[in-house]
């Protein structure tokens, strides 16, 4: 590809910088940026870096699991495994009607 030529007279603005290559990029090659990456680490990141690719599940605490409680007992049998897996749940404050609706007793603490 041949060399592009610009012509400018003095009467007219030099033209615009060229744009950077993609936006945000304040125009340092790939090599920089990975070598500043790897001298910006931070110990504080250590442990971060240790759990990238850990789900949260492995290291957080679970929610608390609220199963509204059916005319069948099934309710009872989830809140037994849940609890048994070792994740705080409970069917007390809420119902679940033969036809699904779920109806929530309100102004009622979660349960412990």
């Amino acid at each position: 590809m041949p060399p592009t030529l610009t012509v400018t007279s003095p009467s007219s603005p030099p033209p615009p910088p060229p744009p950077p290559p993609f936006p945000g990029s304040n125009e340092e090659s790939p090599e920089d940026i990975v070598r500043n990456a790897e001298v910006d680490s931070d110990s504080d990141d250590d442990e971060l870096d240790d759990l990238a690719f850990t789900h949260p599940a492995q290291y957080k605490p679970a929610p608390w699991i609220w199963v509204p409680r059916d005319p069948f007992g099934y309710s009872e049998l989830v809140v037994k495994d849940l609890k048994r897996a070792g994740v705080e749940a409970s069917d007390d404050g809420a119902t679940l009607d033969k036809e699904g609706i779920v109806k929530v007793i309100r102004n009622r603490e979660c349960p412990n």
